[in-house]
């Protein structure tokens, strides 16, 4: 019986470019009735095992026409039209040695266009698997141009490229399954036919598959090729086994401490060969032994007739410690251990930089772009530097690290080199603190590494301080709020597995005290204090601004005030606490005063000053013409050329219960008729420097 060698066929496609009959001598060759061929003797130093049936292919197509091509066929092929598909099975199924499978075939289409070698394995569970696919002919060819597997080995996709191919392509398969390697060898030379009848070019490639991690090969049984529609076929078949008729040994390793490192035998003293333990023929070895924490140790052992026992003791490696220090331009440090760790001795180690160190108030951030760092541990307690320069942000008086919320789940990604610690935290309605009552700013930097959009709200107790959405990378948010009493700061920053809150920071702005006021059982006072005040709260007191035009002032009823504002107080008898507060955007108004000194009389040249006063139990403006004004009190300052004689007092527009003002110039002096000297001149006829005045 002729054998062809193997891809003698496909060699000639290199000179054939058109027509049918090329394309059968890409597939054929030159010489009419090739035949599939069975356990072959190829290798004379082996005992080499057959498959049964040991036969011919005997499914003789001597012409098929599809609608795009002829496809001449002479001899004997065997073509995929089986009712339930073949299987060519090893009458022993070989355990060791090497497995040959080489084939041409040649693909028109269909659904089911692969063929299988199927064999035994031991997975990762230690449970065999019987008619386990070792390797895999492509399941189904694509008929358009770009990328396709043309085998699957253990599963793992083995892809080449092609021209455009709308109905043919022939395939040469040479692959070598090396169970004594536990791997499988693999060259396919491939060419393909366009519908104008062109054939490509040869193209080829080669490469090995080792078996994956945790799987042991344990034999080859067989050779499977399912039914396909009569549109596929394989010619030139050769499947066959060599093992190897000589004795092998297995090496037996021991650490003299007890330690189970993993030990890789090699042929050669280079250490580029590896040979599977148990399979080790009479000669010499060399092995390497690894174990995390330990120096390799390496050596040799001959095999002689026997199964060897090696012997050998691993030196443990040193572990050294090393800390990190953020330092300032001139080295010197601002932060002592930002980071820490331990490291094997001479060995690179990894690791993520804070972005920022808070101290005493004060936040540094690092210099660097990339929060990612890696250092060679060459000493014990080795210290390594970082520059970190002196932030504007002071005053800050809470900071953490995204990840160490309470509550929080961590958060890294293919980014993370830019975040603080290489980590965030992401969840919702996270307890962060609590802060006393005073004015504050938060900050939260927050990593978004993808486009969607991802809502970050803070709130101190039910009052929202920062509340966005935002689909940028790296924003930072702040947000402002003033406590009257210790309030809760919580989170919300839902994120992801690739987003969250890298670090959230908070800054005291100012105080918040509580100012006090006393009215009197005549019900009206004023008030001038240095701090801004919320009077929203304050049960039975009101409050307001004045504002002088002309003769009149305008009361105007008012929540809160602004810092160094005057107000008119109106309310029960009582001592009132009112709270401070950060700011205030309501108009001041024109009520002065001062908060640490009384003020004079004639404090202003050219002015005239009213303060709020109490006559014959009537609440007035009246001008103050002795004496002096107590600090944290209230006055008005008229000036004496605008010539106002009285001021009228309203509510918004209304008269008030507040009685007119008398307005004269603070240097006269008014007297009723029968004499006595009036401070504050109502409606009626008075004498002023000797003359008699009417005031309306």
């Amino acid at each position: 019986m002729k054998k062809t060698t193997f891809l003698k066929s496909l060699l000639l496609a290199a000179a054939l470019t058109t027509g049918a009959s090329a394309w059968a001598e890409v597939y054929q060759g030159t010489t009419a009735n090739y035949e599939v061929l069975f356990g072959s003797p190829v290798y004379t130093d082996g005992v080499i095992t057959g498959v049964t049936p040991a036969t011919e292919f005997t499914t003789d197509n001597s012409e098929q026409t599809y609608s795009t091509m002829s496809l001449q066929i002479s001899g004997s092929c065997l073509a995929g039209n089986q009712e339930e598909g073949r299987t060519y099975s090893f009458t022993d199924a070989p355990e060791t040695g090497k497995v040959y499978f080489k084939a041409n075939g040649k693909f028109v289409g269909g659904t089911y266009n692969f063929f299988s070698i199927k064999g035994s394995v031991t997975n990762s569970e230690n449970k065999v698997i019987e008619s386990y696919d070792i390797v895999q002919s492509p399941y189904e060819l694509p008929r358009n141009s770009g990328g396709t597997t043309v085998l699957r080995i253990f599963g793992q996709n083995i892809t080449a490229s092609y021209v455009y191919t709308p109905r043919d392509v022939v395939y040469g398969f040479d692959v070598t399954i090396d169970l004594v390697n536990q791997k499988v060898d693999y060259v396919v030379t491939y060419a393909s036919k366009g519908s104008s009848g062109t054939v490509s070019a040869l193209s080829t490639i080669n490469g090995s598959v080792p078996v994956p991690d945790g799987y042991t090969l344990n034999s080859v049984s067989s050779w499977f090729i399912p039914k396909s529609g009569g549109a596929n076929f394989y010619d030139n078949v050769t499947f066959y086994s060599e093992v190897p008729n000589v004795a092998l040994y297995s090496a037996t390793f021991t650490e003299t401490n007890g330690l189970n490192p993993t030990v890789t035998i090699y042929t050669d003293s280079n250490m580029d060969e590896e040979i599977s333990n148990g399979f080790l023929p009479n000669g010499t070895y060399f092995y390497k032994a690894v174990l995390t924490g330990y120096y390799d140790k390496t050596g040799s052992f001959i095999v002689s007739n026997n199964n060897p026992s090696v012997s050998f003791t691993m030196d443990v490696i040193p572990v050294y410690s090393y800390t990190v220090n953020a330092v300032d331009a001139e080295n010197g440090i601002i932060k002592s251990a930002i980071v820490s760790g331990t490291c094997h001795a001479n060995e690179s180690t990894s690791f993520y930089l804070p972005t920022c160190v808070l101290v005493n108030g004060t936040l540094y951030f690092m210099t660097a772009e990339s929060s990612y760092k890696e250092e060679t541990i060459e000493e014990n307690n080795q210290v390594f530097s970082y520059p970190y320069t002196t932030s504007t942000v002071d005053n800050v008086v809470y900071f953490v690290e995204g990840e160490n919320i309470t509550g929080a789940s961590e958060s890294t990604n293919n980014y993370k080199h830019l975040a603080s610690n290489g980590k965030m935290g992401r969840g919702s309605d996270l307890n962060v603190t609590t802060l006393p009552a005073g004015a504050y700013t938060v900050y939260v930097k927050y990593i978004n590494t993808n486009s969607g959009e991802h809502t970050l709200i803070v709130k101190a107790g039910d009052t929202d301080v920062i509340n966005v959405t935002d689909v940028k990378a790296r924003p930072t948010k702040s947000g402002s709020v003033t406590l009257t009493e210790p309030t809760a700061i919580t989170l919300t920053a839902p994120g992801s597995s690739t987003s969250g809150v890298d670090y959230l920071y908070i800054v005291k702005t100012g105080d918040v005290a509580n100012i006090t006021a006393t009215i009197t059982a005549a019900g009206w006072a004023t008030l001038y204090t240095d701090k801004a005040l919320d009077f929203s709260d304050v049960e039975g007191l009101t409050a307001y601004t004045a504002t002088c035009s002309n003769n009149e002032v305008t009361l105007t009823e008012v929540n809160d005030v602004p810092a160094n504002t005057g107000v008119v107080l109106k309310g029960a008898a009582a001592t009132y606490n009112i709270p401070a507060i950060a700011s205030s955007t309501t108009e001041p108004g024109d009520l002065q005063g001062s908060t640490t000194q009384a003020t004079a009389y004639n404090a202003y040249e050219g002015f005239t000053l009213y303060m709020l006063n109490i006559v014959e139990g009537k609440a007035q403006f009246v001008p103050v013409t002795s004496d002096e004004i107590a600090a944290g009190k209230a006055f008005l300052k008229v000036s004496n050329a605008a010539g106002i004689r009285s001021l009228k007092v309203v509510f918004g527009g209304e008269a008030t219960g507040i009685n007119a003002v008398n307005a004269q110039q603070a240097t006269e002096e008014f007297y009723n008729l029968r004499g006595q000297r009036v401070a504050a001149p109502q409606k009626g006829l008075y004498i002023v420097n000797g003359k008699k005045v009417v005031l309306k």
